[in-house]
């Protein structure tokens, strides 16, 4: 049961993160939520116009109209600005809990709080995710949903992939022929010389 629920879970935050770049505003927000670490500005950019480009390929695939599109942006522009706002407390929220583990003799009380807050933004989060999900879903038809799960599905394999060819090869193994072979049996060379003398004795 627990499995099947972190399934659940990994999917909705997969798939609502891929609906925020369905909206100008989704792709604004995710860039300043969570700007990748030591990217020039050049390069940032770039990501910007890549998300922006995926965007348009993903309306086309879809063949919205320009009431759809008009709809679904007021909808992830909406959940964009909620899940900042939401994202940033719980930066702050997380960040506190840290600086109150940091010390030797951390107040009960205050990890409580922390913590306390910690899952209840977890929890409006997961919320408002699945209800972008079914917001998007009163949009689109059942088939235009439908060729946006594929989409979801063949952009995160396309990732995936990607992310396996950028991984260095494993070692190769060694043949079995080249492996020093290991008995059980001394021997007879190796025997202490003591028994040969002990037989000798006899």
């Amino acid at each position: 049961m627990k499995d099947n629920q972190k399934f659940y879970v990994k999917k909705v935050l997969l798939y609502s993160a891929f609906l925020a770049f369905l909206s100008p505003a989704g792709i604004a927000a995710a860039q300043n939520v969570n700007p990748a670490p030591n990217v020039a500005s050049n390069q940032a950019a770039d990501i910007v116009n890549q998300r922006q480009q995926m965007r348009q390929e993903t309306m086309k695939q879809l063949g919205l109209n320009e009431e759809q599109k008009q709809k679904l942006d007021k909808i992830q522009g909406d959940h964009a600005a909620l899940i900042q706002a939401v994202q940033l407390k719980l930066i702050e929220s997380r960040k506190g809990l840290k600086q109150e583990l940091d010390k030797y003799t951390a107040d009960k009380a205050t990890l409580d709080k922390h913590l306390q807050e910690i899952k209840q933004l977890d929890g409006q989060l997961m919320d408002a995710r699945v209800q972008n999900i079914q917001d998007t879903k009163s949009v689109l038809t059942e088939e235009q949903f439908g060729k946006l799960q594929q989409v979801e599905t063949d952009r995160r394999k396309q990732f995936q992939d990607m992310m396996q060819a950028k991984q260095p090869p494993p070692a190769a193994a060694v043949p079995a022929a080249e492996l020093p072979k290991v008995t059980d049996k001394p021997k007879e060379k190796d025997k202490p010389k003591e028994k040969a003398k002990d037989k000798k004795a006899k």
